[in-house]
Formats: C-alpha cells, sequence, structure tokens
C-alpha cells in the first residue's frame, strides 16, 4: 500500500514539474518574441511606381532589452530575397531601408523580416506595390542578306584531240611505157630503114655522076 501511495506521488510529483516547465519556456518564448517587432514605413501600402524599377523599402525596427539586431531581409510574395538585406547596421526605432530592382512590372506583396539572437519576426500588416514601369519593344536587329553562294563554273570537258587524217597521197606518176617496148621497136626499125634508104639513094646518085 505504501509502495503504491509512494509511486503515485512521483507521478504526480513529475506530472507537476513537466508542466511547470513547459509553462516557464512558453513564456520566455513569448517574452523573446515581444522583445522584437517591426513596422513598414514606405512605401505606403497600394503603391504603383512608373518611373523605373528601384525600390527602397523603409521600415522601423524595435529592440527591448540588451539584446541586439541580427538581420533584415525584403520578403516580396511571401519569399524572403537573400540579396536584399540592410546595408549598413540596424539603428533601433529609427528608420532603416533596404533597396531592391525589380526584373517585371507586376504587383508584389512586399514585408521586412527582421531577426535577433533567438528567433525572426515580420510585420503583421504587409503591403503591396505595383509597378507599371514602361519598357521599349526592343528593335528587332535587322537580318543580314545572306551572301549567295557562287554558282561553281563548271569544269570544261576535255576538248578531243581529234586525231589528223593522214593525207591522201598523190598518185606517183607512172613512168612512161618502155620505150624499147613493141612500138617503140617498131618505130626505131622505120627510122633505121629511112635512114639506111637515104644513105643508099646519095650512093646511087653519087655513082651516076662519076668523076
Amino acid at each position: 500500500m505504501k509502495i503504491k501511495q509512494a509511486y503515485i506521488s512521483i507521478l504526480l510529483f513529475t506530472l507537476l514539474a513537466s508542466a511547470l516547465l513547459v509553462n516557464i519556456a512558453n513564456t520566455n518564448a513569448q517574452s523573446s518574441e515581444e522583445s522584437i517587432t517591426v513596422v513598414l514605413n514606405a512605401p505606403a501600402n497600394n503603391t504603383a511606381k512608373t518611373d523605373n524599377f528601384n525600390v527602397t523599402f523603409s521600415y522601423i525596427p524595435y529592440l527591448v532589452g540588451s539584446d541586439k539586431f541580427y538581420g533584415a531581409n525584403l520578403v516580396l510574395n511571401g519569399s524572403v530575397i537573400q540579396t536584399a538585406t540592410n546595408q549598413s547596421a540596424i539603428s533601433n526605432n529609427q528608420v532603416n531601408s533596404i533597396s531592391y530592382t525589380f526584373t517585371a512590372n507586376g504587383t508584389y506583396y512586399w514585408n521586412i523580416r527582421l531577426q535577433n539572437s533567438t528567433h525572426a519576426v515580420i510585420s503583421n500588416e504587409p503591403r503591396n506595390i505595383t509597378l507599371a514601369v514602361y519598357v521599349a519593344e526592343p528593335t528587332a536587329t535587322p537580318t543580314p542578306t545572306p551572301t549567295p553562294t557562287p554558282t561553281p563554273t563548271p569544269t570544261p570537258a576535255p576538248t578531243a584531240t581529234a586525231t589528223p587524217k593522214p593525207a591522201t597521197p598523190t598518185p606517183t606518176p607512172e613512168p612512161p611505157a618502155d620505150l624499147l617496148g613493141t612500138w617503140g621497136i617498131v618505130i626505131i626499125a622505120i627510122i633505121v630503114i629511112a635512114a639506111v634508104g637515104a644513105i643508099a639513094i646519095l650512093v646511087l646518085r653519087r655513082r651516076n655522076q662519076g668523076p
């Protein structure tokens, strides 16, 4: 019986101690959260900007106690912009600013995320800003006229060298028939006979004339 009572007493003590620790932790967390706050300063809510994409966001941070600021970031559409930070030391209860350059027109919801040694907070009154900056249409780069590819000159086919026809040989005139042929012999015989006859006539005339 005594053991059972002791067990119950230990259990009750444990539960009470746990509840006390949770209460202390919640109290410390609440005190820590309440020690740092941020209030948005400018641009005003529903601002429309048309001149350029550069915007300076200002805010006023509040820090209670000996804690210090560990940084501030711009928040756009719920996303923390890591590159958009306070460029100088954050001044407590003073106007601080963060500059940011947008890349496109549109409506953006913005806030400031402020951090101390234990946690970070944002303003409970986020704002929106609309950018409607005139952007000139880019001038179309003229397409260069392509240089026509020269048509290759066809290589002339080699001219077939005509093989000269051999000259038709001039027929060599046949030599005159041999004068000593049949008719030649006849003619010579006639001449000889005529000559002999003439000589004979002369001899006879001389004999008839006498001395």
